[in-house]
């Protein structure tokens, strides 16, 4: 290859300079990279052991899709032991730890399985194809001045996390973050709505809180007349809750609420809390709820009813082996598409509504559509005194569930619909403005769901 000249000579008189940069680099950075890697992964190590009572990790997973799960860890040298709060298996769990270098810093590798932690990063758990979105791997990257709170940051979706020196007793400490979880979600508590009342009448309705998940929904309606919902994140501590974002509403602005254990009740600055029915009728015709041969896919389902959508799946995911039919023919490859609402009568008087789950499977060479049914029955109007309440009851005639698939899926299909209509029973919608999702909220109980338009 041909050298320009002139290229050669104006390296050369850069050559210089480049030796003067080597040279400051190497004043900056007065050891080789592995050993400071080496010297910082043996400081993470010290610093996590030197807690003679552990660390607490507050851990808000994908603050976009959930909460906060809480955590204790004690290190020693190879084990970590592990305390979670009532999601996770009650107990202190020992599993192994280890500190990893890579060309991205220092790793804190949660290394082996424990019960408590690191299911939290499987996706097979909790939520099916999610997970809980956690992380078992942190990079490490700054100290508190004291050490006191060490930050990471999860390596797989890079969520900030810290963790805090812990002093107290750690029984103590995760009972009394169960009682609060306990309390907001069940007893005198266990209502879909939960309304805060402030002093000068404003309300502001919370609504879906979900004790997987840690979401709740914020509802009110807006200076257009219309519903607004926001989602929102929950933090449990021992006192009360830390909401993710500040709920601001008419001039009031709070952060969480507070929990009275003496009395069992919960309130916020210049307002209560109390479990019960909104104040206000959501806007909007309500009769163009459901429409005529329209699909709805169900969605934002409350625990009981996501528990069982994914048994549905599961069992279709089981169940994938070739079905033999009454009829002698074989089904292959069977697959879950989704379940749905469908409407099939043009009123609301003791009108049909399906609860429908679409299935694909191959028969004779050609992929075939396949739907197991259960019905309902729907009714509307003054109900509690509300335009904006619902009944949803069993079919008086008896349930049938119909499709090549009926046999497998009938006990499933209607597990799913007695949440809804005899768990939940009477509900209130609330819509958004052009009807194309709405959430329905038990009157009864803690029991959701919201449906789609398809």
């Amino acid at each position: 290859m041909k050298i320009n000249n002139k290229t050669a000579f104006a390296f050369l008189l850069c050559f210089p300079f480049l030796q003067s940069c080597l040279f400051q680099e190497e004043e900056i950075f007065d050891k080789p990279a592995y050993q400071r890697l080496e010297e910082m992964a043996t400081n993470l190590r010290e610093t996590l052991q030197s807690s003679e009572n552990g660390w607490k990790l507050t851990y808000y997973t994908d603050p976009e899709s959930y909460g906060a799960y809480n955590f204790l860890f004690k290190f020693d040298e190879t084990d970590v032991i592990v305390q979670g709060d009532s999601l996770f298996p009650q107990g202190k769990y020992t599993s192994k730890w280890d500190i990893n270098k890579s060309q991205g810093g220092i790793v804190l590798d949660f290394a082996s399985y424990n019960d408590v932690f690191t299911d939290i990063a499987d996706p097979g758990k909790y939520i099916m194809g999610q997970g809980l979105s956690g992380d078992k791997e942190f990079l490490w990257k700054k100290y508190s001045a004291d050490k006191d709170t060490i930050y990471m940051q999860a390596k797989k979706n890079g969520v900030k996390i810290q963790l805090i020196k812990f002093e107290g007793n750690w029984d103590d400490y995760i009972n009394n973050i169960n009682e609060v979880m306990d309390k907001f979600a069940n007893g005198a508590m266990s209502k879909y709505f939960k309304v805060i009342e402030f002093d000068d009448g404003t309300n502001l309705v919370l609504g879906a809180y979900h004790k997987i998940t840690r979401r709740f929904d914020q509802i009110f309606i807006n200076d257009h007349d219309s519903v607004k919902v926001v989602e929102n994140g929950l933090a449990f501590h021992e006192n009360g809750i830390d909401f993710y974002q500040p709920v601001t509403v008419k001039g009031h602005t709070i952060t969480g609420i507070h929990y009275d254990r003496a009395s069992e009740t919960f309130s916020v600055e210049n307002g209560t809390v109390t479990a019960g029915i909104p104040p206000f009728v959501m806007p909007g015709d309500f009769t163009q709820l459901f429409q005529m041969n329209e699909t709805y896919d169900f969605t934002h389902l409350s625990q009981a009813l996501m528990e069982e959508y994914y048994r549905i799946d599961s069992l279709m995911t089981y169940a994938a082996k070739p079905f033999t039919r009454t009829d002698g023919k074989t089904m292959k490859n069977i697959e879950f598409s989704g379940m749905s609402f469908m409407k099939n009568a043009n009123s609301f008087g003791n009108s049909s509504l399906y609860i429908v789950v679409f299935y694909s499977y191959e028969l004779d060479g050609e992929r075939t559509l396949g739907i197991a049914a259960a019905s309902p029955v729907i009714s509307r109007g003054n109900i509690n005194g509300r335009a904006d309440a619902f009944r949803f009851s069993n079919n008086s005639g008896g349930t049938s569930v119909v499709g090549d698939y009926a046999d497998l899926l009938t006990n499933d299909v209607n597990q799913f619909r007695n949440i809804i209509t005899v768990t939940g029973r009477d509900y209130i919608a609330v819509p958004d403005e052009y009807f194309e999702y709405i959430r329905f909220g038990s009157q009864l109980n803690g029991t959701f769901f919201g449906i789609k338009k398809s």
